[in-house]
């Protein structure tokens, strides 16, 4: 059967206004979504950065020679 058929009546006015609400609303979520995304990207660089940076032998020898160990 069409629609035509069953007779089905064109959407009300407060359905059209829920339709155009149920799309805004996905917007806004769907943009969370990827702001949220970029914002895990970034985090997980910057983790990533500063696991793999390797402290520089002198600076490393200067602060323990700050706290007293002997020199190596």
């Amino acid at each position: 059967m069409t629609a035509t058929a069953l007779s089905l009546p064109a959407p009300t006015r407060t359905e059209r206004g829920m339709l155009r609400l149920a799309e805004a609303l996905t917007g806004v979520i769907e943009r969370r979504i990827e702001r949220r995304a970029r914002r895990r990207e970034a985090e997980i660089d910057r983790i990533r950065d500063l696991q793999t940076h390797r402290h520089r032998a002198e600076d490393v020898e200067h602060l323990l020679a700050l706290w007293g160990v002997p020199r190596r």
